[in-house]
C-alpha cells in the first residue's frame, strides 16, 4: 500500500530535446516586439524504487510534448 507522505523514487532512463526559435525587431526608436516558439519533448521509462507503488515492481512510462508560443512588446529607455 502506498505511503501518502513519501515521494516516489524512480530509476530508469530519460531522453528528450528542446528546440526554440526567437525573433525580435524594432517598431520605433523606443518600442520593439518579440516572438518566441518553443517545442520540448521527452520520454521516460522507470521502475519505482521507493516501495510506495501499490504493487511490486511497478513501472512507469511517460511521453510528453510541450509546444509554446510567446509574443510581447519591448520598451527601450
Amino acid at each position: 500500500m502506498a505511503v501518502p507522505d513519501e515521494d516516489f523514487k524512480f530509476e530508469g532512463d530519460s531522453t528528450g530535446f528542446s528546440l526554440g526559435l526567437t525573433w525580435s525587431a524594432p517598431l520605433t526608436d523606443h518600442v520593439g516586439y518579440y516572438l518566441d516558439l518553443r517545442r520540448q519533448a521527452y520520454a521516460m521509462d522507470g521502475k519505482d524504487k521507493s516501495g510506495n507503488a501499490s504493487w511490486a515492481g511497478s513501472k512507469v512510462e511517460t511521453d510528453e510534448t510541450m509546444l509554446s508560443a510567446t509574443a510581447g512588446i519591448q520598451f527601450y529607455f
